[in-house]
């Protein structure tokens, strides 16, 4: 390996390790969109410079090897559980195709390009990001789904038992959570404005319902969220294979079920806030 090659590698190598410590900061959209401008920049500057064709396309491949050696490995491994972080992954490798296609852009139209790529860029990381990570935790890409069934819905609060006639003809907002997931206490306090809110609305019910883990114990589920200062109420559902028949595989998960009984939304409390406006008269 030639001395200039070598650097290339070892520039891609640290630059690939400074990407993944933005992500873990961060987040993955800042990751993606970190990799995708460092990695256009670097290729394009790389073929711009490098006078000899056959170099120029063995130096592009040398700065690819640090990411693939990085990444592949555990995205074969572990491809499901890494599906969340395979855009950002991704990035790198897209990063170089656009400076590929800057540098054989025409001239004149390079700044333009430039232009559109950075708006691209910012689209994937900010936009098209969120609908990859709706499509892993939810099943769809915008969180609006029609689940043609109904399914009965019972369970245990602090006021008594509450059966499926108790929802009957309401909008039941249901935020699915466990004691385990740090998440779902993030977002707990938006959950608490939500129910805020709508608490005096008599069309629309809202509940966090707990996902019971081994060792759980129903008193203390609700003192968890009584100590932490929020009101909103705690359901402990009868049937506890629930969130199975309902299909939730992530937590947190919100459900908007409508007045006959069909859930028509899946996703996160910020989305399900704007869904819920329609129903409030």
């Amino acid at each position: 390996m030639s001395k200039f090659k070598l650097y290339i590698f070892l520039l891609s190598f640290l630059l690939c390790l400074l990407v993944m410590i933005i992500g873990g900061y961060a987040g993955h959209n800042f990751k993606l969109l970190s990799s995708l401008c460092i990695y256009s920049v670097l290729s394009f500057l790389i073929l711009f410079y490098t006078k000899e064709h056959n170099k120029k396309w063995k130096l592009i491949i040398t700065l690819a090897i640090p990411p693939f050696l990085m990444y592949s490995p555990i995205h074969i491994l572990y491809f499901n559980s890494t599906l969340i972080s395979l855009p950002s992954t991704l990035g790198h490798f897209a990063g170089i195709f656009f400076g590929i296609l800057l540098y054989f852009s025409n001239k004149k139209m390079r700044i333009p390009f430039v232009i559109l790529m950075y708006i691209l860029f910012y689209w994937l990381s900010f936009i098209g990001y969120k609908y990859w990570l709706y499509r892993i935790n939810f099943g769809t890409f915008t969180g609006h789904i029609n689940m043609y069934k109904k399914i009965s819905f019972e369970g245990k609060s602090e006021k008594g038992h509450l059966t499926n006639s108790h929802f009957s003809g309401k909008v039941l907002v249901l935020d699915f959570w466990n004691t385990r997931c740090g998440v779902c206490f993030e977002k707990f306090p938006l959950l608490q404005k939500t129910y805020e809110k709508y608490k005096f609305n008599n069309n629309i019910l809202i509940y966090a319902v707990n996902k019971q883990l081994q060792n759980d114990d129903e008193s203390n589920v609700f003192q968890m969220i009584k100590e932490r200062g929020y009101t909103f109420p705690v359901l402990l559902p009868s049937d506890k294979s629930i969130s199975e028949k309902f299909e939730i595989t992530s937590y947190p998960t919100t459900l908007i079920i409508d007045k006959d009984g069909y859930v028509i939304f899946k996703g996160d409390i910020a989305d399900a806030i704007n869904i819920l406006e329609k129903f409030k008269s």
